[in-house]
């Protein structure tokens, strides 16, 4: 019988990942070379992703930087047709994307609400959209949102973002609904405050923070990248429409 962890290789496979600038999707990026696939990856600005390709390269990946930009839906577009046109397929999308702007629920403006809807859940469902397309005729699919806790647990100064990611997690499940017989799982992880080099700069707000964590830290980035990888390999082949929560306990 096949091995148990062979389940988690994605060797032959070609992912999608956005936003992947080395502070943000870094550590999601080299999780899945280390697991075999094909790395295209994206940013407004390409040459910022310059650092994540060479690393990826530095392992023996195959990594190439395409321009996306989630205020610009033609751009996604674009680049989904670009990836398509270089390696022929996309087998995992990440749809790896966060933009906040805390405010008090009174002070929350109308383009307050538009932008960070628009980052946080429009731009993430087309560019589910234009890659899902292609995972339909290809029959086979793997896209993950990285998403918040901030979606399932309510957060003071938190009501824009906190709508955004939760309306993420909803049309998570209706496009699980939809593809799953296309051979496409679709599923959301829902990480809370990143362990990142900052920490030090306000150290009673982090320590707050850090207090309301039952497991009594922050998350790595490398603990939410290992949770993309398993979303995205055949080892999670039957999870469909879930949030995987990666929180130490907070949302409970």
């Amino acid at each position: 019988m096949e091995g148990v962890t062979s389940g988690f290789s994605l060797v032959g496979k070609v992912a999608f990942v956005t936003e992947a600038q080395p502070e943000d999707g870094l550590g999601i990026a080299r999780a899945l070379a280390e697991a075999g696939a094909s790395l295209a990856i994206t940013a407004p600005d390409p040459p910022l992703l310059a650092p994540v390709v060479d690393e990826i390269r530095a392992l023996g990946g195959v990594c190439r930087p395409y321009r996306l930009d989630f205020h610009d839906l033609a751009s996604i577009q674009a680049a989904v047709a670009a990836v398509l046109a270089d390696f022929g397929r996309i087998d995992v999308l990440v749809n790896n994307v966060g933009y906040n702007a805390p405010s008090w629920a009174v002070d929350v403006t109308p383009e307050d609400w538009a932008e960070i809807t628009q980052i946080n859940s429009t731009g993430p469902f087309f560019c589910a959209q234009a890659v899902g397309r292609a995972m339909i005729a290809a029959g086979y699919g793997r896209i993950i949102n990285v998403g918040t806790h901030t979606a399932v647990k309510a957060n003071v100064r938190r009501a824009a973002y906190g709508a955004a990611r939760a309306g993420m997690v909803q049309w998570t499940r209706n496009l699980a609904l939809e593809w799953a017989a296309h051979g496409i799982t679709v599923n959301t992880v829902a990480p809370t405050y990143i362990k990142a080099y900052n920490l030090t700069a306000h150290p009673e707000m982090y320590a707050q923070l850090r207090a309301r964590i039952p497991l009594g830290r922050f998350v790595s980035a490398g603990e939410v990248a290992a949770a993309v990888r398993f979303l995205a390999s055949d080892a999670a082949a039957s999870i469909t429409g879930h949030v995987l929560v990666v929180d130490g306990g907070l949302s409970l």
